[in-house]
């Protein structure tokens, strides 16, 4: 039985990073959550959700935050929203989001659409520098064994941050 369903899960989460839906699920050492199909943000081994604002898509979680991405209404384009497990509260971090990721707990890599050249980082407590810039927009971000991956067009990268 737990071969089953374990081959089950290991199905559904391929299918998943199939369609561009692997966000789905965020984890860390201590905690997961996932994204359910009305964009709420649901702790594993809860049953209700801990958003009040519809999410888009998980970004990054620890022992006492979610950040996702919310639509904003322009295709591509959303904020970025911090949910605070202890005060039940929502925080938007930053704003004309198009692409974030978290990576080593203190806060989260994005770009934004008024600069899509240009990789911010902005810390949970509200600082923010520019970590990267380029001739070339960026297309993705990406944490892998290697660190912060940044994606230019034609698939063409660099490591920004070794996560060794």
């Amino acid at each position: 039985m737990k071969k089953r369903f374990a081959a089950l899960l290991t199905a559904v989460l391929l299918c998943l990073s199939c369609t561009g839906l692997a966000d789905v699920v965020v984890q860390n050492d201590h905690i997961s959550a996932y994204l359910d199909s009305t964009g709420g943000v649901i702790l594993t081994g809860y049953d209700t959700r801990i958003n009040a604002t519809d999410a888009y898509t998980l970004v990054a979680i620890d022992a006492t935050r979610v950040v996702y991405l919310v639509e904003t209404g322009t295709d591509g384009v959303y904020n970025l929203v911090c949910a605070d497990f202890a005060t039940s509260t929502e925080t938007v971090m930053a704003q004309g989001v198009t692409l974030a990721c978290g990576y080593g707990g203190e806060g989260i890599y994005f770009v934004t659409s008024q600069e899509p050249a240009k990789v911010q980082y902005l810390t949970y407590g509200g600082a923010l520098k520019e970590i990267y810039s380029s001739e070339e927009n960026v297309e993705d971000l990406q944490i892998s064994y290697h660190g912060l991956m940044i994606c230019f067009a034609q698939d063409a990268g660099a490591v920004v941050l070794d996560g060794t």
